[in-house]
């Protein structure tokens, strides 16, 4: 028999010697020692309608001082078909190949796979259709007073939303036992389960500049806001008055900026708090305890953005960012299986960072300047890094970094003509922006096999534009 990955949903326990394993494409055996694992295929095709309208109104009530107020509103509808899952057998492998299997017992032949290697037929087939009203209110004072620039600004905000989902019964779709991958595909059945979401949050900002040249300012900014629902995330699967709270956003960032015609440079450091994700406060061998409450995530970093041109035609410009960011207020500990070794652990991911999110990136670009009579063309090269990044919330699955080497010819010929020349990962590096992010812990099997989505390989474009 097939011997299946640990990343696949454990053996297949059919009879010894009955089963009859072969490559969709191509044809021919596959070895029984051969490692399989499962990947679904998922299809959501969604049909969005949104009208929106805003009004507002400004007045100077007196030198230097401006007040704003208007009103936004907003109705948007939303018709879903969802299929998810669609589990595919197939090599454990790079490149791997997909498998279809069936099996004789009690001399009747069984079918474990379709002809396309797929061994089911999805387990979320869902039928969906909400719409929503945002109605906000907003005003805002901005305020000069010589060299210093305030803005205090305000909104109150609701949202209220309905939503449709179609109840799901398992149906047998072509009426035979003998083909498993259909015999139990959960359809809908004609019924559906409502919900009702209606909330309102007030949000605000305020902003201060103070010049300290013509070309040389200083700023702080504060905010705090929410984030509202949406059908997919925090509507979809609730019921109503028990949907998911909302995403509450603080942010804190003071920066520096000046420009001449040697050099440009905006610096400035933040710290951001998010919170509002539910979870159940455990003990350290993962057993619930307590009642049901709310983590989130804190931010410190600094951003770069610059350029410096020490001869004319010739700029080289910096963007960059540091981020030290973790997972908060979270008192619980994870159950989850390892991949490679099998055994049950429980992890806690108060502290660790956030997934994805690497501490450092930068991109470096030289560029240069050619005029001519007909026009111009500026040439450039991009060089970027992105650092070490992690791919879950238990940070065991390390992605690694990577770095990319980019180029443009841009050419603008007379008054109309843009010809562009450009080249995007030159040296095809290989680089993972992200794992499986439905695996808690190390997303590699026990072949060192691991689903990651790789960067784009080289890639070269030509394009040409007339600008009327």
């Amino acid at each position: 028999m097939l011997y299946t990955s640990n990343a696949s949903m454990g053996a297949f326990n059919l009879p010894m010697g009955s089963a009859q394993a072969t490559y969709v494409k191509g044809g021919g055996a596959v070895d029984p020692n051969q490692s399989v694992i499962h990947q679904g295929w998922w299809h959501i095709h969604k049909h969005l309608k949104n009208l929106s309208n805003e009004f507002r109104l400004s007045k100077e009530l007196f030198e230097g001082n401006t007040l704003t107020g208007g009103v936004y509103l907003a109705h948007y509808e939303m018709d879903d078909k969802w299929a998810l899952g669609n589990q595919m057998l197939m090599t454990n492998t790079p490149h791997a190949r997909p498998i279809q299997v069936s099996y004789v017992q009690n001399g009747r032949t069984y079918y474990l796979t379709d002809g396309q290697g797929l061994l089911d037929y999805g387990g979320y087939n869902i039928a969906e259709h909400g719409n929503a009203n945002n109605k906000v209110f907003y005003l805002s004072d901005v305020w000069r007073i010589g060299r210093w620039l305030f803005d205090l600004s305000g909104r109150i905000e609701n949202q209220n939303a309905t939503n449709d989902v179609c109840n799901l019964s398992n149906v047998n779709l072509d009426g035979r036992d003998e083909t498993l991958y259909d015999n139990a595909v959960p359809v809908c059945n004609g019924t559906y389960a409502h919900t009702r979401y209606d909330k309102t949050h007030p949000s605000w900002t305020l902003g201060i500049n103070y010049e300290l040249a013509d070309n040389m300012s200083v700023y702080f900014r504060a905010n705090k806001g929410a984030h509202f629902g949406d059908f997919d995330n925090a509507i979809r699967g609730y019921t109503t008055g028990n949907t998911a709270p909302l995403q509450k956003i603080q942010n804190f960032e003071g920066g520096f900026k000046y420009q001449s015609e040697l050099i440009y440079a905006d610096i400035s450091v933040y710290h951001r708090q998010f919170n509002g994700l539910v979870y159940q406060p455990t003990d350290s061998q993962g057993v619930p305890v307590g009642q049901p409450s709310l983590y989130g995530s804190d931010s410190k970093g600094v951003n770069l953005t610059g350029s410096i041109s020490p001869f004319k035609n010739f700029k080289v410009q910096l963007v960059g960012n540091y981020l030290d960011g973790h997972y908060s207020h979270n008192n619980s500990c994870f159950l989850y299986t390892d991949l490679v070794t099998g055994s049950s652990q429980c992890i806690r991911i108060n502290g660790k960072p956030l997934q994805r999110q690497p501490k450092v990136r930068y991109a470096v670009t030289p560029s240069y300047l050619l005029p001519f009579a007909w026009g111009d063309i500026t040439a450039y090269v991009t060089f970027t890094h992105v650092g070490p990044h992690t791919q879950d919330q238990s940070a065991l699955q390390q992605l690694g970094t990577y770095s990319t080497w980019d180029f443009g010819l841009i050419a603008h010929v007379q008054d109309h003509w843009q010809i562009s020349l450009q080249g995007t990962n030159m040296t095809n590096e290989l680089g993972l922006t992200e794992s499986n992010s439905r695996i808690f812990g190390t997303a590699a099997g026990t072949d060192g096999v691991i689903l990651a989505r790789p960067l784009e390989g080289r890639e070269v474009n030509l394009q040409v534009k007339y600008l009327f």
